[in-house]
């Protein structure tokens, strides 16, 4: 009776390092891919070109206006779908928004 209350005892902590090894595991797997996701990010070339006519910054006191014209983005560069396209925008001075996707 000694030896099964033995076996089982330590059959159960073999199955929770197990699970603790397992659950390690998957862990490591996530931060390893969090990490290769940001070097690719690294590797993304920007589309962005210079206006043709540049304004020279001006300090406003209420703020700055932020304009975005056209903008597009794909989540694969091999693949030609756009999931964004020609979006425009214009936030004057003091106003607030949010981008919801």
């Amino acid at each position: 009776m000694g030896t099964l209350h033995l076996i089982r005892s330590s059959a159960s902590e073999v199955v929770d390092m197990l699970w603790h090894l397992t659950s390690t595991a998957d862990n490591a797997t996530d931060e390893w891919k969090n990490l290769v996701a940001f070097y690719k990010c690294l590797e993304l070339k920007s589309e962005m070109q210079t206006p043709e006519d540049p304004e020279e910054y001006v300090s406003q006191p209420a703020g700055m206006k932020v304009e975005a014209r056209a903008i597009r983005y794909k989540y694969d560069t091999k693949n030609d779908e756009e999931v964004l396209k020609g979006a425009s925008f214009v936030i004057n001075p003091g106003e607030m928004i949010a981008v919801v996707g």
